[in-house]
């Protein structure tokens, strides 16, 4: 066997995604140019371990102590951001990590010793773990490692739906099933680039998919995930070609969909493409046009729009401002022809309880009462474009991090649940979920989601006592994710005060 094929042997036998670990005397590793060095010399510098060797991610700083054998004063620990490096003897080197060197699971971290001029002699890997959760008997939580852009549940066939890109289970760019049951990732479809925004049909029949960089959507058979047709979205004469910033199932029209488009050169703007109705790959000839256009219900201008949901029947879009117009609110007319904008609402001033409020751009809506629900905390009559009520959200948020929850409604239970950083404790990793009667807007109880890796992005509700939180640890674009929450149990159905006890 030649060095080099030896060397890849080597390498590819010790890479597993959240831990990697190369074996003291398969040679060295790419120097800064990526050329592939020698087998090390009898005196060249060798790591046999690492202590502690493995840490918790998002902890707080530690020391390092680095185990080999020819160790030199000038030389230095490598492949981990370090504050300082210390030579302790021929055979140990001690190194300061910084937090901000371990602040996330699944980094591949390769502990090294750099010898002058920039060589790095591998020989130990390094494992950043994710950080435990637990519940107590109201409840339980499970870390999913799959790392997604979005997660649709289906009742029908009783799977969490993920537009995979990339996790220590399963490989990028793939739609996958979760059974949010067992927390065991299923039946997998590849695609050639990375599936963003997903919706299921009202029938359960179909999975509609975002792939952005073919500026398309893809819909696929449920359960199999067999692929159907392609949606192409077109494209701007000046912002170039669109992507799927949404993707809204028509109640009981499971071959129509509405798709909120953006720019792939743009997409900090959010909507440049308006609303699109598709009836399978035809578009209907009426949109809704970009920002800027008309006036529209109470001398509103028609600003761009981040967020669109179905009312009960397939005759009714109501759509959120985007990010230059999160206060307005908008209705949309949709017949055979297409869609077009009827009414348009701001918030309003000086007492004024129209349109929706400063803080949060979510938008929600259940059918049992026929509100809208804000992740900041309103509720809204789209009939007249009034707020009439707000939830008392106590636990989460304020001071800095207010406006930064995620919420989602439950019709059936009649409940409504917001997750949030915990209140005061922002820059920390605790969130807390609490619980509220949808109708009567009052608290039922809360529970803490401590050591949250990552930012919660979205919060869906499964099967009969489940909740399932979507993280990712880049708020820009395109997303990367860090891991489902799966969370189960009495409280969900029942968020009686016996749920605040403190995690076991």
């Amino acid at each position: 066997m030649t060095p080099r094929k030896a060397l890849f042997r080597c390498v590819a036998a010790a890479l597993p995604l959240f831990t990697v670990g190369i074996l003291a005397g398969c040679g060295n590793a790419p120097n800064f140019a990526g050329i592939y060095g020698p087998r090390p010399s009898a005196t060249a510098p060798v790591v046999l371990s690492v202590s502690p060797g493995s840490v918790v991610a998002g902890g707080p700083a530690f020391t390092l102590t680095v185990t080999g054998k020819n160790f030199a004063p000038d030389m230095t620990v490598g492949g981990i951001a370090t504050t300082s490096s210390t030579f302790i003897s021929s055979t140990e080197l001690q190194a300061q990590i910084p937090a901000s060197a371990i602040a996330n699971p699944g980094t591949l971290t390769i502990i090294a010793v750099t010898t002058p001029p920039s060589t790095l002699n591998f020989g130990a890997g390094f494992t950043i773990a994710d950080a435990p959760v637990s519940g107590n008997s109201g409840f339980k939580i499970e870390k999913v490692p799959i790392f997604a852009n979005d997660i649709v549940w289906s009742p029908s066939s009783q799977h969490l739906y993920l537009s995979a890109i990339g996790s220590s289970t399963s490989p990028a760019n793939a739609i996958r099933a979760l059974d949010p049951v067992t927390g065991q990732i299923g039946i997998s479809q590849a695609v050639t680039v990375a599936p963003n925004k997903l919706s299921i049909s009202s029938d359960g029949s179909y999975l509609y998919a975002g792939l952005d960089s073919s500026h398309s959507v893809q819909r696929f058979h449920l359960p199999g995930l067999g692929p159907d047709i392609g949606i192409p979205l077109g494209s701007d004469p000046v912002f170039g070609y669109y992507y799927a910033m949404q993707i809204a199932s028509a109640p009981g029209q499971p071959h129509t969909v509405a798709v909120l488009r953006g720019a792939l050169s743009m997409p900090s703007l959010q909507d440049q493409g308006g609303v699109v109705i598709y009836d399978d790959a035809q578009a209907r000839s009426t949109s809704v046009p970009g920002a800027g256009y008309h006036l529209i219900g109470k001398d509103v201008l028609l600003g761009t729009i981040g967020t669109i949901r179905w009312k009960s029947d397939a005759g009714t879009i109501y759509a959120r401002g985007g990010l230059d117009s999160a206060n307005n609110f908008y209705v949309l007319s949709v017949n055979s022809s297409g869609v077009q904008a009827v009414a348009g609402y701001q918030a309003g001033y000086n007492g004024q309880q129209s349109g929706f409020g400063n803080f949060g751009t979510g938008l929600q809506y259940a059918a049992s009462t026929g509100y809208l629900y804000s992740d900041g905390r309103q509720v809204m009559d789209p009939a007249t474009g009034n707020i009439v009520a707000q939830f008392p959200v106590n636990a989460i948020g304020g001071g800095f991090n207010y406006g930064t929850d995620i919420m989602v409604p439950d019709g059936g239970l009649n409940l409504a649940y917001f997750l949030g950083q915990t209140q005061y404790q922002v820059g920390t990793q605790d969130y807390t979920l609490e619980a509220f009667d949808l109708t009567q807007f009052t608290l039922l109880g809360s529970i803490p989601i401590p050591n949250v890796i990552g930012t919660p992005v979205k919060l869906v509700r499964w099967g009969a006592n489940g909740l399932a939180i979507l993280t990712n640890n880049n708020p820009g674009f395109p997303i990367q994710g860090t891991g489902v929450y799966l969370i189960s149990g009495a409280f969900v159905t029942s968020p009686a005060p016996q749920g605040r006890r403190a995690m076991n």
